[in-house]
């Protein structure tokens, strides 16, 4: 169920009820002009105690996480860089809030505010860039208990040559992570995803899942498959096999 702090009326109210009628978890787009920390005042402080909700049912929160996606005309795609989750995961009473960034911080994107090499990062350089929206998902995503992401809709990919791109910086994120000493494996938190409406999608649903489904059946990958194409994904909405 979509969320949006700024929406006038009850919003507990309005949380409760699509709880009661079947809903497992919430939608938070920050590109269309919220943030899930650092807002105004007002605004922030309904986020707030909507993160509480969400943490006290353990419902699942699902964010687009990209520069750019559905912004409004003001460009405020930067809403959505995962800094700003990182600030709200880092507060203590919110650290085991369950959450999907969407798009694992998707493709290279470079706008006026922004420049994330994302998944299509070249080099070591690059995947370590201060804005790597990608780079910065995983490292929530290992750092964290309930934090997830999935790869829906990185178009890039279906450019055959930019899989042994992404398994690249794969790599150089569970290798980090191994590093630094973070607690979890990114193949236990990172899931598949189409955004199969998406114009890049549309018609190329099979082809992008072949893609995947290439790299998951190599011998070093084979055995996180089911993860990969579901299990993680059931697991971070809580739904029982």
């Amino acid at each position: 169920c979509a969320f949006d702090p700024r929406r006038p009326g009850d919003w507990l109210t309005r949380c409760e009820d699509a709880i009661q009628k079947g809903f497992i978890g919430f939608k938070f787009y920050p590109p269309l002009g919220y943030k899930p920390s650092g807002d105004k005042a007002d605004v922030q402080a309904i986020t707030n105690e909507f993160f509480d909700f969400c943490v006290a049912g353990d419902y699942p929160l699902f964010t687009h996480c990209t520069p750019e996606g559905f912004q409004t005309h003001l460009k405020e795609g930067r809403n959505a860089h995962p800094n700003g989750w990182k600030t709200v995961l880092e507060t203590p009473k919110w650290n085991n809030l369950r959450l999907c960034l969407g798009h694992a911080g998707g493709e290279a994107s470079k706008t006026h505010d922004t420049n994330s090499p994302g998944w299509e990062a070249k080099n070591l350089g690059e995947w370590r860039a201060p804005d790597n929206f990608a780079r910065i998902v995983t490292e929530l995503c290992t750092t964290y208990p309930n934090v997830y992401c999935e790869v829906a809709n990185m178009y890039p990919m279906l450019n055959p040559d930019n899989g042994a791109v992404f398994v690249a910086n794969l790599e150089r994120a569970r290798t980090a992570a191994t590093g630094d000493g973070r607690p979890y494996d990114l193949m236990d938190k990172i899931g598949y995803g189409t955004d199969w409406h998406m114009p890049d999608m549309v018609d190329n649903t099979r082809r992008y899942c072949e893609i995947f489904l290439n790299i998951m059946n190599r011998p070093e990958y084979v055995q996180f498959i089911d993860k990969f194409f579901w299990q993680n994904a059931y697991r971070f909405m809580r739904v029982t096999e």
